[in-house]
């Protein structure tokens, strides 16, 4: 490459690293240059599954310095062990307090008694796009002393700037429907949707969509269903949508929301809202498409 143009060399660099993330490590030991060019990439996503990513990346913050993570680190997926040990949650902490520039959030506990995502949501992060459960933003006393009280959407700095929003349980729509349909730059929402037995059950939901579909900045609202059993789990699950017929209100299939995070990161396939936008754009006002389920 000595011949080539250095903004070609660059170039070339900064592409295999966003291609091959696991090799681009090797890529900052051939130069300073080659260093100073690819290791923003690196850090602009970060995974964290395990305790001992955690300490991996809190040892990566110490070496690179705040300024650097806070300027590079643009999303973040946390996806807290299912058994979770005490010193799990001050490394957590630490590491979103440098993440301050992230734009991309991610959170899934498993580990509600945590207040971990309640923590979380308080911070001074401003997320642009966020996926949680609303089950980890919960009052928490015990097994059998729940309290979903949900999430308090009046905290300016973390929620007015959401423009994608996924809640991946379905507690999600029942309570705060309207809270959602006042967020004020919102335009994508998915909730984990879950048919219920009886057709008041039906109408209540389809009564909360509407409240949601009353925003004026939404313009995809996908509803993640689990695959039915029979004919009548599907006719219960397109009934909301049949009653509704608002164009931007589509059906996909659940998928586990940080593996599926996870994996858009590191893919150059559609998103699930690349698709879902595409479907949305497809129909017309005077005919919406109902029942049908949109392939993630």
């Amino acid at each position: 490459m000595a011949n080539l143009p250095i903004e070609l060399v660059r170039k070339v660099f900064e592409t295999a690293t966003v291609d091959h993330p696991t090799y681009a490590p090797k890529f900052t030991l051939i130069s300073r240059d080659v260093r100073e060019w690819t290791e923003p990439l690196m850090y602009e996503t970060v995974i964290l599954s395990s305790k001992m990513a955690c300490k991996g990346f809190l040892r990566a913050i110490n070496r690179k310095g705040p300024e650097f993570i806070a300027r590079h680190v643009k999303v973040l997926n946390i996806q807290q062990p299912e058994t979770p040990d005490v010193q799990y949650f001050p490394i957590i902490k630490s590491i979103v307090q440098a993440c301050i520039g992230v734009t991309n959030l991610c959170c899934w506990s498993y580990d509600p008694s945590s207040h971990f995502t309640r923590w979380l949501c308080a911070t001074d992060l401003h997320p642009r796009r966020l996926c949680l459960r609303t089950r980890d933003l919960s009052s928490y006393d015990g097994i059998y002393g729940d309290s979903y009280d949900g999430p308090d959407m009046s905290v300016p700095a973390f929620y007015s700037g959401l423009t994608h929003l996924e809640f991946g349980d379905p507690w999600a729509y029942m309570s705060y429907a309207a809270d959602i349909a006042r967020l004020p730059q919102l335009t994508y929402l998915a909730l984990h949707f879950i048919e219920p037995d009886a057709r008041s059950g039906m109408d209540e939901q389809a009564s909360h969509f509407r409240t949601i579909l009353s925003s004026e900045s939404l313009q995809v609202f996908v509803l993640l269903c689990r695959a039915y059993q029979d004919e009548n789990g599907r006719k219960r699950t397109f009934y909301v949508e049949e009653q509704i017929r608002d164009p931007r209100l589509l059906m996909m299939p659940w998928v586990d929301p940080p593996s599926r995070w996870a994996t858009e990161c590191w893919s150059e396939g559609p998103t699930m809202w690349d698709r879902a936008e595409a479907m949305v754009q497809g129909r017309s006002v005077e005919a919406p498409a109902i029942g049908e389920m949109l392939k993630v």
